[in-house]
């Protein structure tokens, strides 16, 4: 196995330590020199966007570097394409590397691999879009993604003792190995549990998880000989968190009593009614974030603007067209773009990696000071419908607009999400856009009047639809049984 020459590193471990506690921490003073040109030193002081710019520009050079002279796939793509590390030199430069997509992997797996870091975990995709994907991974990166891990909770809770409850389904799918964070001066406070929560015959069974979960959120632990508490809940996926909240309502268990101040929310959408759960019946502060398998790393969603996401510090983010692959412009939808950044992902680095979401560009600068590039979310590209030429510019309308208009209407089934299907049909004289919704049964509701009144909510909601020309659509509504898009949506409809 080949070793990573340390010419090709710009920043090490500790510099990248350093460098997120920067970005993380808002009291972080000191200056940090960044190896191989030392006009590039920053102080925190600086404006935080020339901190980020030179924190993405350097671990995009390095991530190049490194894919190039240790992955097999990309030193005989680029060398086709007479492509090299020498070729970046700026964000603008990236155009010149082409777009991976997930049959790039599919099909060359093994060529992925590098030749310097040794597999020891495994990952594999839901298989959303027709085909699980299994992916490789390390303890390395496990330990430096834990830099960044420590940085975020430094900035927060620097020195109390905490415990974060991590809780996982019991699915028929490979998962990760679930490893803690590693220690460190500034992490030995927090404890980690992982628990695997089965919903399967939940009634049937002798042992309740949700009772012995509500045991585990109301004990006491002890961290370095001090008291500590769960105070952060990690559950993915969100349909999970209801499914545990709505038997916490039906227990009539007071779960606010907790010391549990935050809800970790990831793997799908987190609509209204789930967020209303965190509020009134945890009384807890809501963080979800945008993610996919095959990148490590998170985009989490801002505090301040709802359903918009930061990209965070070990990914960079790209929007491209879905014709042409250029770069969309500010409020234009198109395909998120990411590449994983070295060493956070060691094993199999992926660069310019087309995820298959489709996402809105938002680039002005966020209220709440986080100064990465931010996205909304529209959703799968085969689950979302092109209206471009409804309105003149690059749009879509998908699965996120139209579930949170979905999820106040309580006889649409929510668990693991309400399903639907938009579909267009071209007439000579507008367009016809029908939404196919599963309902619990038709026959207990006034269908007429709750087609009004979702048409009426989702055109008020969706900015996508105010700027249709009235007169161009004709919006209808048609309520089926249960079950009945099973083919169109799988367990995990959407991120």
């Amino acid at each position: 196995m080949k070793s990573f020459n340390n010419e090709n590193i710009f920043i090490d471990i500790k510099q990248l330590e350093k460098l997120s506690e920067a970005i993380y921490s808002s009291s972080f003073k000191d200056t940090v020199k960044l190896k191989g040109n030392e006009s590039d030193s920053i102080n925190r002081n600086d404006n935080l966007y020339r901190l980020r710019k030179a924190w993405d520009i350097l671990l995009i050079k390095q991530t190049i570097s490194y894919a190039y002279h240790y992955t097999p796939y990309y030193q005989k793509t680029w060398k086709d394409l007479t492509i090299s590390p020498d070729d970046f030199n700026g964000f603008l430069d990236l155009k010149n590397f082409p777009i991976l997509e997930k049959k790039d992997i599919v099909n060359n797996r093994d060529s992925f691999i590098s030749q310097c870091s040794q597999p020891d975990d495994t990952r594999c995709t839901s298989g959303t879009t027709g085909k699980r994907l299994m992916l490789y991974g390390s303890s390395n990166e496990v330990l430096a993604m834990g830099t960044i891990i420590q940085a975020r909770i430094s900035s927060l809770e620097a020195n109390k003792s905490m415990m974060v409850l991590r809780i996982f389904p019991a699915l028929k799918r490979t998962l990760s190995t679930l490893v803690n964070v590693p220690n460190s001066a500034h992490t030995a406070s927090v404890g980690h549990i992982s628990y695997i929560f089965s919903t399967a015959d939940q009634d049937k069974v002798w042992f309740d998880h949700t009772d012995h979960l509500v045991e585990i959120l109301f004990e006491e632990y002890y961290i370095n000989g001090n008291k500590a508490n769960i105070e952060l809940v990690h559950v993915t996926p969100p349909f999970l968190f209801d499914f545990i909240s709505n038997k916490l309502i039906s227990k009539n268990i007071d779960i606010c009593r907790t010391k549990v101040k935050d809800v970790a929310l990831s793997g799908g959408f987190v609509f209204g009614r789930t967020r209303k759960l965190v509020e009134d019946l945890w009384q807890a502060q809501l963080h979800t974030s945008f993610s996919c398998t095959e990148v490590n790393g998170e985009c989490l969603e801002c505090l301040k603007n709802k359903g918009v996401f930061h990209s965070g510090l070990t990914v960079y983010v790209e929007v491209v067209d879905t014709e042409t692959l250029l770069p969309v412009l500010p409020g234009e939808h198109g395909l998120l773009v990411l590449t994983s950044y070295y060493p956070f992902q060691q094993v199999m680095p992926l660069i310019r990696y087309q995820t298959g979401d489709i996402v809105e560009l938002i680039d002005s600068p966020c209220q709440c000071g986080d100064v990465g590039k931010s996205f909304r979310v529209i959703g799968r590209h085969h689950h979302c419908t092109d209206i471009s030429d409804l309105v003149g510019h690059r749009t879509f309308i998908g699965p996120q607009q139209i579930g949170e208009v979905l999820s106040d209407f309580l006889m649409i089934p929510y668990t693991p999400y309400p399903r639907f299907k938009l579909t267009r049909q071209n007439e000579s004289e507008c367009v016809t856009l029908t939404l196919h919704v599963e309902s619990n049964n038709s026959n207990t509701f006034d269908t007429n009047k709750t087609s009004v009144e979702i048409q009426r909510t989702l055109e008020s909601a969706c900015g996508e639809l105010k700027s249709i020309h009235v007169g161009k659509v004709k919006f209808k509504i048609l309520f089926l049984e249960k079950g009945s898009l099973s083919d169109f949506y799988r367990l995990y409809p959407e991120r």
